[in-house]
């Protein structure tokens, strides 16, 4: 090769790297967003391939408006941005005209935004939530530590009021049908097909399957462990459950969703960073 031309081949190393920066930028691009295609292909990866460590299942993130923004704000409660992206995915391809249950209301602001993703999608269906508003971990005492004196007692009603001031406001249209009672009771009645009046005054009908449930009441093991079996009883095939703190928050919920996670006939959708199912059949 003559001098002159490997001058000119130099001068466009530049040129061939910038093209290979942008390609390599174009396909981290693609690979980023493979597992969030992937999801809205069919809302699982494909069972048959086993992802790599670093592809964790995941869904589309909501667009945030002004009005979710807003709801945070407002709306007390403790709620991962990732579960908002699974209520939403939930709402969008669940199976149709079946109710939806939430276990653990605190405040409200999971039931709210359940409910604004219904509204979104369309699905006219009730939305049972129950919770017997115990605050699990002042249990062992009356007074709760470092308050001016409140009693528990006082805080109980203080968050369950508060509860149902939000959802009346930020659900005015569809208010859930909310229950003050253990899960434990709420699926006893379930089975038992009865008829309750909810915490509103309205008549609610028990009985029938879930297509969504989401899991957030007492997250020890052993109670977690008795929603999900009651939870899989009735939850419809194709139907979602989200796990709260399932992604080494607490122990207790961590492990059921782990189990959940090796079952056969539930795939995993998303860890993000909680555990969001589908069942199978």
């Amino acid at each position: 090769m003559s001098l002159f031309n490997i001058i000119r081949s130099l001068k466009n190393v530049p040129s061939s790297l910038g093209k290979l920066r942008h390609e390599v930028r174009t396909l981290k691009r693609m690979i980023e967003k493979l597992p969030r295609e992937l999801s809205r292909a069919g809302g699982v990866l494909d069972a048959g391939v086993a992802p790599s460590a670093n592809l964790v299942p995941t869904v589309p993130e909501v667009q945030w408006t002004a009005y979710i923004q807003f709801l945070t704000w407002v709306n007390g409660g403790m709620l991962t941005r990732g579960n908002v992206d699974c209520f939403a995915h939930a709402m969008e391809f669940m199976p149709e005209g079946l109710p939806v249950l939430e276990i653990g209301s605190f405040c409200g602001l999971s039931a709210n935004l359940i409910s604004l993703f219904k509204r979104k999608y369309g699905r006219n269906v009730p939305l049972f939530c129950c919770d017997p508003w115990i605050s699990v971990w002042a249990k062992d005492s009356t007074i709760i530590e470092g308050s001016p004196g409140f009693e528990l007692s006082e805080f109980r009603v203080f968050i369950k009021e508060t509860c149902l001031r939000n959802v009346s406001f930020f659900s005015s249209d569809d208010r859930p049908h909310m229950f003050e009672t253990d899960s434990d009771s709420f699926f006893r009645d379930w089975e038992a097909r009865q008829t309750h009046s909810d915490l509103f005054g309205r008549d609610a009908s028990f009985g029938g399957m879930f297509a969504f449930a989401y899991i957030d009441g007492d997250h020890e093991y052993d109670q977690a462990k008795k929603d999900f079996i009651n939870v899989d009883r009735w939850l419809a095939p194709g139907g979602f459950v989200l796990f709260d703190d399932s992604s080494g928050g607490h122990d207790g919920s961590t492990a059921v969703a782990q189990e959940v996670k090796a079952h056969a006939n539930y795939e995993l959708v998303a860890a993000n960073p909680n555990l969001f199912f589908r069942k199978r059949r």
